[in-house]
């Protein structure tokens, strides 16, 4: 199971976790369908970075939950054609 995916399930039993959580994190659902997706690609995962120009550490971070980059996360859902209209329209931390 992903880092991320079992510190939420763990978070989210916490009274008032989630009204917390919508205010003060930005990691969406998209950025762990794609950390996902990555992770199930194991084996090609170092290339897909690689073609994408994403450093290893940028990743790490991103799988940690410790910096979530939407333009790192665009760039991957087009690599792995993850189907994402409208999603960075809302987006916090998307400046565009």
């Amino acid at each position: 199971m992903l880092f991320f995916k079992k510190v939420m399930d763990e978070k989210l039993v916490e009274p008032g976790f989630k009204d917390f959580y919508a205010t003060e994190c930005h990691i969406c659902s998209i950025t762990v369908k794609v950390i996902a997706a990555l992770e199930e690609k194991e084996h090609n995962r170092s290339d897909i970075l690689k073609t994408l120009n994403i450093s290893e550490k940028a990743y790490e971070e991103l799988k940690d939950a410790e910096n979530c980059d939407p333009t790192l996360v665009m760039q991957l859902c087009d690599s792995l054609d993850l189907n994402t209209p409208g999603l960075f329209k809302e987006c916090p931390k998307n400046k565009k």
